[in-house]
């Protein structure tokens, strides 16, 4: 039997449950990355990151926006 259990590990409780499941012998514990986001999506990211690390963005002061943008 195969059962898919959604964790959200932001709390302290799903923390320990994810950490009592690893010692069990029958359970087998798979993490699937960016399961939910599609192809296009990540690259999109990908490529933000990467103009991001070659100096090609634009630094915006959250505490004066409009400034910056006109």
């Amino acid at each position: 039997m195969e059962i898919t259990i959604k964790i959200d590990p932001r709390s302290k409780q799903a923390k320990a449950f994810l950490e009592y499941l690893k010692v069990l012998p029958f359970v087998q514990i798979e993490k699937k990355e960016n399961a939910e986001y599609s192809p296009k999506f990540t690259s999109k990211i990908k490529k933000g990151e990467a103009d991001i690390k070659n100096g090609k963005a634009t630094r915006i002061n959250p505490n004066n926006v409009w400034e910056n943008i006109l």
